[in-house]
């Protein structure tokens, strides 16, 4: 009566066998995607941190830039004529003592 069973308690354990293989190996896969999954977490929270800090400058970037053109919107046009006029006659110096010294 047992010589019934046996080849099917003997076929069992060999599927039990092949199941712990393939469990063993998924567990193996499972750990290191889990592995895999907390390194592009700590990536991404890093990127999106880096993102953070990099909008935060490009905003102190913009702002210096509005009042710096906000400085320049106040100085009086005459002054600007001005300072246009002597920069342009101090280029010309230049250019006739960089002609001088060619020659």
């Amino acid at each position: 009566m047992l010589d019934k069973y046996i080849p099917s308690v003997e076929k069992m354990s060999t599927q039990v066998r092949k199941y712990s293989k393939v469990f063993g190996s998924m567990k193996a896969e499972n750990a290191a995607l889990e592995l895999a999954n907390e390194t592009l977490t700590a990536e991404l929270k890093e990127s999106r941190q880096e993102s953070v800090l990099k909008r935060m400058a490009d905003l102190q970037l913009r702002r210096d830039y509005d009042a710096a053109v906000a400085l320049l919107e106040r100085i009086p046009p005459e002054v600007l004529e001005a300072y246009a006029r002597d920069d342009r006659s101090e280029r010309n110096k230049t250019k006739g003592r960089d002609a001088d010294v060619r020659e």
